[in-house]
């Protein structure tokens, strides 16, 4: 049982980290590493951890952060620490 449930908590950190990862870029309006089509005077600034409470346990996941701190992910949201 604890082999499924790591599983489904491994699964729920990807899925959050990538869905994240997709949110900045589209706020930034540039990949990762596509600085030349960069609009904006925001960018990228690293990443900051966070716990999420499952009803499979707890779940780290590391969120991106931008230089403006105009971010503000839709799920979870910046103050969310449940998704249960």
């Amino acid at each position: 049982m604890d082999d499924i449930q790591n599983l489904f908590k491994e699964t729920i950190a990807a899925f959050m980290e990538n869905r994240l990862d997709a949110e900045l870029e589209d706020e930034l309006g540039y990949g990762r590493y596509d600085s030349k089509n960069k609009s904006t005077d925001n960018s990228r600034n690293g990443h900051g951890s966070k716990t999420l409470h499952t009803r499979f346990g707890d779940v780290g996941i590391s969120v991106p952060l931008n230089r403006n701190s105009e971010f503000d992910p839709q799920i979870p949201k910046k103050n969310q620490t449940s998704i249960r």
